[in-house]
C-alpha cells in the first residue's frame, strides 16, 4: 500500500499512469488512501517541484505589496491562458479556459486596486470594497479628486493626480464592460446565482461570445495603467 503513496508523490498520474487511477477503484486501496493521504504542504523531491509560498513575501515590508504580488501572479496566469488559447484552440479549449481567463482577470484588477487604496488609506476596509469594484474605483478617484482640491497643490503633484483619474476612468470602463450582461461577478466561477438561477450565458438561445484578443489588449491597458498608479504610490512613499 505505501507504494500508492510513493507514486502519488512522484508520477504523472495523468500522463503515464492513467490505468493507476483506475486501479485504485478496489476498496481495500481506497480505504487505505482515506487514512492516509499525505500532506502536500512539504518539500518536494527537488526544487523545481517546490512552490515557495512565502518567498516573495520574505521580502515585502508592506500590506499593499503583498496585494500587489498576488495580482501579478494572476496576471501572469491570465496571459499564459489567453496566449496558449491563441496559439491553438482547435481543440476549442477558449470556450471553456474562459471562464478561469475571466476569474484571473478580474481578481488581478481587484488586487490592484485594494494595493491603491491601502496605499491611501493605510489599511483595507473589506466590509465596504468586497468585490464591490465600481466602488471601489470611485472611492480612489474621489481621493485624488480632493487632493487636487486642496490649497497649495504643487503642479507636478496635480498633473500626477489628474494621470490617475483618467486612468482609473479607464479601467472603470473595463470593469462596466465586464458587468455589462449581470452585475454579479460569480458568473464566471457558477454557472448559477445564489437564487439558482441560470446566468445568461446559460439560459440564452444565441451565442454569448467574447472577442478574447480585445478582451486581452484592454486588460493589458487596465493592468498597466494601475500598476502605473501602485508605483508612483510606492516611489512617493518611499521617499516619504
Amino acid at each position: 500500500m505505501l507504494k500508492i503513496i510513493e507514486k502519488l508523490k512522484e508520477e504523472d498520474l495523468l500522463g503515464n499512469n492513467k490505468a493507476f487511477l483506475y486501479s485504485l477503484l478496489e476498496d481495500s486501496k481506497l480505504e487505505f488512501l482515506s487514512k492516509n493521504m499525505p500532506s502536500f504542504f512539504k518539500y518536494g523531491k527537488q526544487i523545481d517541484t517546490t512552490a515557495y509560498l512565502s518567498w516573495n513575501f520574505n521580502f515585502s515590508y508592506t500590506k499593499e505589496n503583498d496585494f500587489d504580488i498576488i495580482a501579478n501572479a494572476y496576471y501572469e496566469c491570465t496571459m499564459e491562458l489567453i496566449d496558449k488559447c491563441l496559439k491553438d484552440n482547435l481543440d476549442k479549449k477558449m470556450d471553456t479556459w474562459i471562464f478561469p481567463i475571466l476569474y484571473n482577470i478580474s481578481h488581478s484588477i481587484e488586487l490592484k486596486l485594494k494595493a491603491i487604496y491601502i496605499y491611501q488609506k493605510g489599511k483595507i476596509e473589506f466590509s465596504k470594497t468586497n468585490h464591490k469594484w465600481l466602488k471601489l474605483i470611485e472611492n480612489i478617484k474621489a481621493f485624488y479628486i480632493n487632493e487636487n482640491d486642496k490649497e497649495d497643490v504643487p503642479q507636478y503633484k496635480m498633473k500626477m493626480n489628474n494621470q490617475f483619474i483618467l486612468s482609473l476612468s479607464i479601467v472603470e470602463n473595463f470593469l462596466e464592460s465586464f458587468l455589462s450582461q449581470t452585475d454579479d461577478i460569480t458568473f464566471m466561477r457558477y454557472p448559477i446565482d445564489k437564487n439558482s438561477n441560470e446566468f445568461f450565458y446559460n439560459n440564452s438561445e444565441e451565442n454569448i461570445v467574447i472577442d478574447l484578443i480585445l478582451l486581452r489588449n484592454e486588460f493589458i491597458l487596465s493592468y498597466y495603467l494601475l500598476n502605473f498608479i501602485v508605483e508612483m504610490n510606492y516611489e512617493e512613499s518611499s521617499n516619504l
